[in-house]
C-alpha cells in the first residue's frame, strides 16, 4: 500500500503558505506600486525576485544561516521563546513561503500597474477612502492577475524541493541527511 502521508504535508504546507503569501505579497505589491522613488523601487524589486533566480539549495541554506540555532532570528527565538525553528515543519512553510512569494508579489505588482489610475483618482473624488479604493477599485480590477499568482505560488509551493528539504530533516545530523538524500536520488535515478 502507498504512503500518502507526504502528499498530506505537502498540501497542508502548500495551504498554509499560500495563505501568508498571498497576502504578504498583495501588500508589498501595493506597497511598491505606490513607492514614488525610481531607484528605491528597483533595488526593492530586485530583493523580492532574488529566490526567483537563486538555486532552491541556495536559498535553503541561507535560511538555515538565518533560522539556524546560531543564525541572528534562530538564536532569538530559542532565547526568548524557546522554539527551534530550523528542521521543522514550520521551517518548510517559511522556505516555500519565500520561494513562492516573487511570483505572487510580482503578479500582484503587474496586475496592479495594468489598473488606470483614473480609476482610483474618481474613487478619492467621490470620497471614497484609500481602504475602499484598495479592495473595490484596485483589487476588483487587479483580480485576474491576482488569481493567476495565486495559483502560481501554490503550485510553486507544493512542487519546491531544495529549499523545503533543507528545513525538514527529521532530527538528522547533516551528514546523515545528506546521504539519506543522495540515497533517495540516486535511488530514483536507478530506478528511471
Amino acid at each position: 500500500m502507498m504512503d500518502w502521508s507526504p502528499v498530506f504535508i505537502s498540501m497542508k504546507t502548500a495551504s498554509l503558505s499560500i495563505f501568508i503569501t498571498f497576502f504578504v505579497g498583495l501588500f508589498v505589491a501595493w506597497l511598491l506600486v505606490k513607492i514614488k522613488n525610481d531607484t528605491l523601487k528597483i533595488v526593492l524589486d530586485g530583493i523580492f525576485t532574488l529566490p526567483i533566480v537563486l538555486p532552491p539549495t541556495v536559498v535553503g541554506f541561507f535560511l538555515l544561516y538565518i533560522f539556524g540555532v546560531r543564525g541572528p532570528i534562530g538564536k532569538f527565538f530559542i532565547d526568548f521563546f524557546t522554539v527551534k525553528i530550523a528542521f521543522s515543519w514550520h521551517a518548510t512553510v517559511i522556505a516555500a513561503v519565500v520561494m513562492s512569494f516573487p511570483l505572487m508579489y510580482r503578479s500582484a505588482r503587474g496586475a496592479f500597474e495594468q489598473v488606470d489610475s483614473n480609476l482610483l483618482d474618481a474613487g478619492r473624488t467621490l470620497g471614497m477612502s484609500e481602504w475602499k479604493i484598495f479592495w473595490k477599485v484596485l483589487f476588483a480590477n487587479a483580480l485576474p492577475g491576482i488569481i493567476s499568482g495565486g495559483i502560481l505560488a501554490y503550485a510553486r509551493g507544493l512542487g519546491e524541493f531544495g529549499a523545503v528539504t533543507l528545513q525538514d530533516k527529521q532530527g538528522l545530523s547533516l551528514w546523515q541527511f545528506i546521504q539519506k538524500w543522495l540515497q533517495e536520488i540516486w535511488g530514483t535515478l536507478l530506478i528511471m
